[in-house]
């Protein structure tokens, strides 16, 4: 039981050193507008669509917006 402890710990340790090196993200503008609930998103190719939602305080939102990271 205590070799299984020092390997699951082991095991622990080195997967979050890696899952740290992958990937770094660079936060981009906002979304223009106020907040939103209830929004969409998806992705075609590389490119990125997001819209939709609603406010409770305006209503619902009928943008759409395209991300293109090139």
């Amino acid at each position: 039981m205590k070799n299984f402890k020092i390997l699951f710990s082991l095991l622990l340790i080195t997967s979050f050193s890696f899952a740290q090196t992958i990937d770094t993200w660079t936060q981009k503008d906002s979304l223009p507008g106020i907040g939103r609930a209830a929004a969409f998103a998806f992705s075609i190719g590389n490119k990125g669509y997001a819209g939709g939602g609603i406010n409770f305080s305006v209503g619902s939102f009928k943008d759409f917006y395209e991300y293109d990271p090139a």
